[in-house]
């Protein structure tokens, strides 16, 4: 199970480089709340956070987000498989081919 952990942690993050103002990180926080991303729970005088996705589900959710706001999703499609390498061809064939859980 993933920690929870507060915004002024976050805002301290190397991975985010030279430190983030607490308001500029409760913004963002709250932002990905609302779209569903992550949860917060009362923690203290404030709020813990906890992913709700993991990066492949993520990636998952941008791809179908982008089909849904193209106007013609076949030419998106044919665009997006036509840029995957042959590996990810590859790949992408094994799991259509694979029967529906």
């Amino acid at each position: 199970m993933r920690r929870r952990r507060g915004a002024a942690h976050v805002g301290r993050a190397r991975s985010f480089g030279d430190d983030l103002a607490y308001t500029s990180v409760a913004t963002i926080l709250a932002r990905l709340v609302t779209k569903g991303l992550i949860t917060r729970a009362p923690s203290g005088r404030g709020f813990a956070f906890r992913a709700v996705v993991n990066e492949s589900q993520l990636t998952a959710r941008r791809i179908s987000d982008v089909l849904a706001s193209s106007s013609d999703r076949r030419a998106a499609l044919a665009g997006f498989v036509g840029g995957l390498s042959s590996r990810d061809v590859t790949a992408l064939r094994a799991l259509l081919e694979q029967p529906d859980s």
